[in-house]
């Protein structure tokens, strides 16, 4: 097994995806917003769970120990501040352009702000959980092997083809745009983290702003449209980002 730890992670990922995922879904009403937020919660403590079974059957949790939660002292806040200003610009200007090609805004029926605060709990939980197993472990694993671009891209595939219930929510179409927007963004959080010291904080950040902000912005607007438009705004700034720092994506060593 060790010597496929990548492999067994990702079957034991898709495993606890399905049993956790269904038995968070069972047991709560995905029609009411905010136990729908918490139901998703648990597959996405799958790749947590993954990661730790691949630990215990190996005897081995320097995966766990080589977590770094911290920016690094000798690194520029400005890492923190781009892992929530890249996924703001994404998310909210798609729903700008979706607004204007006729798709209007639909505000969020949370009643409350503890509803809010609820859901932004669970998102953060969530996004701990994923966050652990995909760029913890699974992007420095890739690019142990490979340059830092085949490595995002391979993350991303691994990691849009993990929500597999998008085909039940938007056809085969609507999963595979997730897929490569997905893909851009896990371009754009390898370059973060590689520059803040591989932290896993501005990895959770990214990730949480984007739930957030899509849940703000893009109340009952997710779909091929969404997602067409995802893909033109991250894949301008992943051009930018490949283009200005080649030679970080070419690095075929993660040392």
């Amino acid at each position: 097994m060790k010597k496929h730890k990548l492999l067994w992670f990702y079957i034991f990922t898709v495993v606890f995806t399905v049993i956790l995922g269904g038995a968070f879904a069972a047991l709560l009403n995905p029609e009411e917003p905010v136990q729908y937020a918490i139901s998703l919660v648990g597959a996405q403590l799958s790749p947590l769970c993954g990661l730790l079974l691949v630990c215990v059957f190996c005897k081995d949790f320097a995966s766990f120990k080589d977590i770094n939660w911290n920016i690094s002292p000798t690194r520029k806040p400005i890492w923190l501040l781009l892992s929530v200003f890249i996924p703001v610009v994404i998310v909210c200007g798609s729903a700008l352009i979706l607004s204007a090609l006729g798709e209007p805004y639909v505000s969020s029926t949370f009643g409350s702000a503890v509803p809010f605060i609820i859901v932004t709990a669970a998102s953060i939980i969530g996004c701990i959980g994923e966050e652990v197993g995909w760029r913890g472990f699974m992007l420095p694993a890739f690019h142990k092997k490979h340059s830092l671009f085949l490595s995002s891209v391979f993350t991303g595939l691994l990691w849009g083809a993990w929500h597999f219930g998008k085909i039940a929510l938007f056809g085969i179409i609507g999963y595979l745009l997730f897929i490569v927007m997905v893909t851009e963004w896990t371009v754009l959080m390898a370059w973060i983290f590689y520059n803040s010291g591989k932290s896993l904080l501005p990895m959770i950040i990214f990730h949480f702003a984007i739930n957030i902000c899509s849940i703000i912005m893009m109340n009952e607007r997710e779909g091929i449209s969404f997602y067409i438009v995802g893909c033109i705004l991250g894949g301008i700034l992943c051009l930018v980002v490949i283009l200005t720092n080649k030679s970080r994506f070419l690095s075929k060593a993660d040392n």
